[in-house]
């Protein structure tokens, strides 16, 4: 959409009055305020009036906010994925998922969270499209043939994705028992919330609970909510080995920051009592394909 502007940065232009539908639930969404995006891209934001999420008009300007692959802005990257890999570490010993189960961590990026799992035991791999995969590069899901997964992360990803109700069905095409996501809910907050992300005009969709619920819904799975981090799981695994009692354990640990934050230290403390026996078997492995002449992705 061409976007007709009153001049003024904040208020809504004469062109964005009519309502556009949902790209999620397909429900008329209502044009609620305009920001300007990389400093160049007046885009208009709308508001679902049935899941309630708020969407940028449709994203005419992705390919300039990817140009440069580089988290130039990004400055939190590692302890992120340090926070994240603790996190996930813990969740999967919980709930019962093997060291041999499949797990995938999706537009995982350059690699960072799957290595940092890989050094915990777990055998993560990466599906990146776009950044080049610089941690595991012999631990992509194209060159291990990946066609399904136990466990499909997907961490700051949802906000990126231009068509969510098409874009989110490619994380259950892996029909994972476990899909654990990362995003900020939108809850009403002002044209002031950071997680608009005006300087680099990626994040475009920004979900209401209610619209993880109607994903959750749509692929037979129950979603468990605490803060930014949200799971959503079959009740009735295929290959995980959890059930009702270990998600009620997981729920009640997530409801109390300071507790679950103490086990995953344990766990992270145990892990450094032999940080690199995990590494060192994935750099046994991978000087044997080298040696064998495979190439990396």
């Amino acid at each position: 959409m061409t976007m007709v502007t009153d001049g003024d940065a904040g208020g809504i232009g004469q062109g964005i009055r009519a309502p556009v539908p949902c790209r999620l639930c397909g429900a008329d969404s209502t044009p609620m305020f305009e920001l300007r995006l990389m400093g160049r891209h007046q885009a208009g934001f709308f508001q679902c009036t049935g899941c309630g999420s708020m969407q940028t008009e449709q994203p005419y300007w992705l390919a300039e906010a990817y140009a440069d692959p580089r988290p130039l802005t990004d400055v939190g990257i590692v302890a992120r994925n340090m926070d994240l890999s603790m996190r996930v570490d813990l969740i999967l010993s919980m709930l019962g998922v093997g060291a041999d189960a499949l797990c995938l961590d999706w537009a995982g990026g350059n690699g960072l969270f799957a290595r940092m799992m890989r050094d915990r035991g777990w055998n993560v791999f990466l599906h990146e499209p776009y950044t080049p995969n610089f941690y595991v590069p012999f631990h992509s899901a194209e060159l291990a043939g990946l066609e399904r997964a136990d466990v499909v992360t997907a961490f700051e990803v949802l906000e990126h994705l231009p068509e969510p109700a098409r874009d989110t069905e490619a994380l259950f095409a892996f029909d994972p028992d476990i899909l654990i996501v990362t995003t900020e809910l939108y809850a009403g907050q002002d044209r002031s919330w950071y997680y608009f992300g005006e300087d680099n005009g990626q994040h475009v969709f920004f979900y209401t609970r209610k619209a993880l619920e109607l994903i959750a819904r749509r692929h037979g799975r129950g979603l468990i909510t605490a803060g930014s981090m949200h799971f959503l799981l079959r009740a009735r695994p295929l290959r995980c080995a959890y059930g009702m009692a270990e998600i009620r354990a997981l729920a009640d640990l997530l409801g109390d920051p300071d507790r679950f934050h103490a086990r995953a230290m344990e766990r992270m403390s145990d892990h450094m009592r032999h940080p690199f026996r995990h590494a060192l078997h994935d750099h046994q492995e991978i000087l044997g394909r080298l040696q064998a002449g495979e190439k990396p992705a």
